[in-house]
């Protein structure tokens, strides 16, 4: 979700979301990190945001994003960027499954729960 045109209900469920990864946050990196998986989260200036960088850095193939605004939104680029490129890390073995599960929770049954206006919620992280 990027904030634009959300609902009431689907910003509440953002913020929970966040707040949920950022409690998370300790555990996912180092299960990234127990996978053997090189990252790196950097605040270059206080006011700059965060770059996220998956690869290391001399890695031919390191995937770098400084568009990172939140500590929480770095960490969801990583788990994204980890999702695609490691798909049989134990990580993603893990974590992918889980997140997915707590997706379905969010949207909630079809044409209940939050009712049909709202079966669009697609929040894909904790």
């Amino acid at each position: 979700m990027n904030g634009k045109n959300m609902t009431e209900i689907e910003l509440a469920l953002e913020a929970v979301n966040n707040a949920l990864l950022m409690a998370m946050c300790g555990e996912i990196l180092q299960a990234i990190y127990d996978s053997e998986i090189n990252y790196s989260i950097s605040s270059p200036c206080w006011d700059g945001g965060f770059t996220a960088q998956l690869g290391g850095e001399f890695d031919s193939d390191r995937i770098v994003n400084d568009n990172c605004y939140k500590l929480v939104d770095a960490v969801k680029w990583i788990m994204e960027k980890v999702f695609e490129q490691y798909p049989e890390s134990t990580f993603t073995q893990k974590y992918k499954p889980i997140l997915k599960s707590r997706e379905r929770l969010i949207k909630g049954p079809k044409n209940e729960g939050f009712g049909a206006e709202n079966q669009k919620i697609s929040n894909q992280w904790p």
